[in-house]
């Protein structure tokens, strides 16, 4: 007894994968987002490809990093009205191959960019929550093989696990600063000295007390 199984779509896909994976390798923050824009659209040979994150107000897209043409494009953002990231948002992976601009006739953008084909899929948080949208545009019909939404999807992973990690340095950083500022204009004395007694920090009202100066 013989079984024969055709494994071609299955090597092609680990094969995709890998490189992508490798591109990727060493990357963090937006350094690993502009590489995942490059590894996308060197795979898909796409025109456009946009990794965003949502406003507050959840209903706008402040993209951070984009690639247009292969050149980077910075300080770019949109409506979710009316496009095919709003269904993104709402459903999850959405392929549209054709017609994707005569499809979301309010979507601005797609008819500015001349696009046909849109893919795109969720950005999340480690609660499942939506944070942002990853988006593959074309400006010919999109025909992805049968394994890309599972590798779009596992990059899109790894795009929200960036995204998260520079929201928390963020907020880590302006809650230090915040703090700073808090005890360096404290009127209580607030000193901070090493092991050996060296002293680390001292707010204002500390150094007054032991008669240094700013």
């Amino acid at each position: 007894l013989t079984v024969i199984r055709d494994t071609t779509e299955q090597r092609a896909a680990e094969s995709a994968l890998h490189a992508l994976v490798a591109g990727m390798v060493g990357t963090t923050g937006m350094e690993s987002l502009d590489r995942i824009a490059e590894s996308i659209n060197a795979w898909l040979l796409a025109d456009c490809i946009m990794i965003g994150e949502l406003t507050p107000d959840r209903e706008h897209i402040r993209v951070l990093s984009m690639l247009l043409d292969g050149k980077k494009i910075s300080g770019y953002s949109y409506a979710l009205k009316g496009t095919p990231c709003e269904n993104t948002a709402r459903n999850g992976f959405c392929l549209f191959p054709d017609n994707a601009a005569q499809l979301f006739p309010e979507s601005r953008d797609l008819f500015e960019f001349n696009i046909r084909g849109y893919a795109g899929t969720t950005l999340r948080n480690t609660d499942g929550q939506v944070v942002g949208i990853l988006c593959i545009l074309s400006r010919a019909p999109i025909n992805l093989p049968p394994f890309a939404r599972e590798i779009i999807e596992i990059i899109a992973a790894k795009a929200a696990a960036e995204i998260g990690r520079m929201n928390a340095l963020k907020a880590l950083s302006e809650s230090e600063e915040k703090f700073r500022a808090l005890v360096e204009h404290s009127l209580d004395g607030t000193l901070i000295l090493d092991p050996g007694g060296t002293i680390l920090f001292a707010n204002h009202a500390a150094g007054r007390f032991i008669g240094i100066e700013d």
